[in-house]
């Protein structure tokens, strides 16, 4: 069963220095390391005039998955975001 977030947030920074955070990797890498108990990576990155493309990977612990689950999966799950 999945669920859906919706999130949403104001940015009082302007258009430029919000850009310049999200197109730094370090911001990424940061956020993947701090994102949730077990650091993640960043596993792609790229920013230019086209674009930010940014791929993390996740680590979901056995521990976080429902019981019934757990007897099926025998180790951490790797989420791709």
């Amino acid at each position: 069963m999945t669920t859906h977030i919706e999130t949403s947030a104001s940015v009082t920074s302007g258009i430029d220095k919000v850009w310049s955070t999200l197109s730094d990797k370090a911001y990424w890498e940061y956020d993947a390391a701090n994102l949730s108990d077990e650091p993640g990576e960043v596993n792609e990155f790229s920013a230019g005039d086209n674009g930010l493309d940014v791929t993390l990977f996740e680590v979901l612990p056995t521990e976080a998955l429902p019981e019934a689950v757990r007897s099926m999966v025998s180790q951490n799950l790797k989420l791709k975001l």
